[in-house]
């Protein structure tokens, strides 16, 4: 097996592997966090070989702030939604002003730390209530550490390019499987 069929591969089991944690995650508190997660990738596929074209980075913005918008609780974005939509707002700016591919990086950047704010926050109060640490959140904030770690490859390129995307799949798929198994609320994983 050459190194681009490894790396075909492992594309596709990735793909598809994160088709399943929204089944495991449904009424669950991350659910649409989950849906807009297994969307993403088939959206880029269809990009990539019905448009001939990657996914524009506005669009990875506009999925990345769906992100963090569905982990949000909704007393919040009720009370503060004039916040959202300027927070919104200024995240397109890279569409208005038309960023270029590194701009638009470290936006994403942003949003992912955003969100890697939200599950630390949700971690510690699990663990302020309950006395428990819930290994879920501290799986799914490694998760968004990865992601992060991706874009600051992209932004710095700190890494060897392949040997990064060989291990970032494979943690990838990792993370789809337990996503796939386990339930915040149900899964019992706590220390």
């Amino acid at each position: 097996m050459t190194f681009a069929d490894f790396s075909k591969l492992l594309f596709f089991t990735g793909v598809i592997v994160w088709l399943i944690p929204p089944f495991k995650q449904y009424k669950g508190r991350y659910f649409l966090f989950f849906l807009i997660l297994a969307c993403l990738d088939p959206i880029g596929l269809f990009f990539i070989f019905i448009l001939k074209f990657y996914l524009p980075g506005q669009i990875q913005i506009l999925f990345s702030y769906c992100l963090l918008i569905a982990l949000i609780e909704k007393n919040i974005l009720r009370k503060y939604w004039i916040w959202i939509l300027i927070i919104a707002l200024v995240s397109f700016f890279p569409t208005i002003f038309q960023f270029n591919r590194q701009e638009i990086t470290f936006v994403l950047i942003l949003i992912e730390l955003g969100i890697t704010l939200i599950i630390l926050k949700n971690l510690i109060t699990n663990f302020a209530l309950s006395g428990k640490l819930s290994i879920f959140h501290v799986v799914l904030l490694t998760y968004e550490f990865t992601a992060i770690a991706k874009f600051l490859n992209l932004l710095i390129g700190f890494a060897d390019a392949t040997a990064f995307f060989m291990l970032t799949g494979l943690a990838q798929i990792a993370f789809g499987l337990f996503f796939s198994i386990f339930r915040e609320d149900k899964s019992g994983l706590v220390i």
